[in-house]
Protein backbone atom coordinates (compact mmCIF):
# COMPACT_ATOMS: atom_id res chain seq x y z
CA UNK A 1 0.00 0.00 0.00
CA UNK A 2 1.39 3.40 -0.96
CA UNK A 3 0.45 5.61 1.99
CA UNK A 4 1.35 8.79 0.09
CA UNK A 5 -1.50 8.47 -2.40
CA UNK A 6 -4.41 7.03 -0.42
CA UNK A 7 -7.19 9.50 0.42
CA UNK A 8 -8.87 9.89 3.78
CA UNK A 9 -11.49 7.18 4.09
CA UNK A 10 -13.47 5.24 6.67
CA UNK A 11 -11.88 2.09 8.02
CA UNK A 12 -13.89 -1.07 8.45
CA UNK A 13 -15.95 -0.99 11.65
CA UNK A 14 -14.54 -2.76 14.68
CA UNK A 15 -17.56 -3.71 16.80
CA UNK A 16 -17.02 -3.47 20.54
CA UNK A 17 -19.78 -4.26 23.02
CA UNK A 18 -19.38 -2.85 26.51
CA UNK A 19 -21.87 -4.29 28.98
CA UNK A 20 -20.45 -2.73 32.14
CA UNK A 21 -19.98 1.06 32.40
CA UNK A 22 -16.50 2.19 33.32
CA UNK A 23 -13.13 3.25 31.95
CA UNK A 24 -11.51 1.08 29.29
CA UNK A 25 -8.10 1.32 27.65
CA UNK A 26 -8.20 2.36 23.99
CA UNK A 27 -5.19 2.63 21.69
CA UNK A 28 -5.55 4.01 18.16
CA UNK A 29 -2.79 3.79 15.57
CA UNK A 30 -3.35 6.17 12.74
CA UNK A 31 -1.40 7.45 9.77
CA UNK A 32 -1.38 11.14 8.90
CA UNK A 33 -0.28 12.12 5.44
CA UNK A 34 0.88 15.47 4.18
CA UNK A 35 -1.35 17.58 6.42
CA UNK A 36 -4.59 16.07 5.14
CA UNK A 37 -5.05 13.67 8.03
CA UNK A 38 -8.39 13.07 9.67
CA UNK A 39 -9.44 10.94 12.61
CA UNK A 40 -13.05 10.53 13.65
CA UNK A 41 -14.27 8.18 16.35
CA UNK A 42 -17.97 7.40 16.37
CA UNK A 43 -20.18 5.27 18.55
CA UNK A 44 -23.75 4.14 18.87
CA UNK A 45 -25.11 4.29 22.40
CA UNK A 46 -27.81 1.89 23.67
CA UNK A 47 -30.45 4.62 23.55
CA UNK A 48 -29.76 5.59 19.92
CA UNK A 49 -29.95 3.89 16.54
CA UNK A 50 -27.59 6.38 14.90
CA UNK A 51 -23.84 6.85 15.12
CA UNK A 52 -22.50 10.04 16.68
CA UNK A 53 -19.04 11.41 17.38
CA UNK A 54 -17.68 10.29 20.74
CA UNK A 55 -17.65 13.43 22.94
CA UNK A 56 -14.49 14.60 24.74
CA UNK A 57 -16.18 13.91 28.09
CA UNK A 58 -15.92 10.17 27.31
CA UNK A 59 -12.10 10.31 27.34
CA UNK A 60 -9.41 10.55 29.98
CA UNK A 61 -5.72 9.70 30.17
CA UNK A 62 -3.15 8.51 32.62
CA UNK A 63 -0.35 10.99 33.25
CA UNK A 64 2.16 8.15 32.90
CA UNK A 65 1.05 7.62 29.29
CA UNK A 66 1.11 11.21 28.05
CA UNK A 67 3.40 11.49 25.04
CA UNK A 68 3.65 7.78 24.35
Amino acid sequence: MDLEIHPNRWSAPIPVVIDVPGWYELWINYYHKKGTSALQLVWRTPDSSEEAHVPPSAFSHLESQVGQ
